[in-house]
């Protein structure tokens, strides 16, 4: 499972993959999710910075069952898209191909590491 998945199976308008999205790490580089270390972790892929090891990103299947109502924009749990949830430490930007500026700002859901225990 990758990053990338969830907006695959949303159908968007471009085909997204990791080199697509881009964020700083708390030590203070600025990498792509195809520049970071995934690995699988049981249920949950992690990427992690090269550079000091610290874990940015996180995917799984969404593992929430059928809610009643929406589901809240602000969910602390992660961001939840077409069977899948995510979440990240900081902040992240959707770079489509051949941009000169990022499509859309993924705001930070460091609950997704915490709820999951993955630190």
């Amino acid at each position: 499972m990758r990053i990338c998945d969830p907006f695959r199976a949303a159908g968007w308008f471009f085909l997204v993959a990791e080199r697509h999205f881009e964020l700083q790490c708390p030590c203070g580089v600025t990498q792509r999710a195809d520049a970071l270390r995934a690995r699988d972790s049981g249920d949950v892929t992690l990427y992690e910075c090269k550079h000091c090891d610290r874990r940015l990103i996180g995917v799984a299947d969404d593992d929430r069952g059928p809610v009643e109502g929406p589901i809240p924009p602000d969910d602390p749990d992660g961001h939840r898209m077409v069977g899948y949830v995510f979440g990240s430490k900081v902040d992240m930007s959707l770079w489509p191909p051949a941009a000169v500026e990022p499509w859309m700002s993924i705001p930070a859901r460091p609950g997704f590491f915490s709820k999951r225990d993955c630190g």
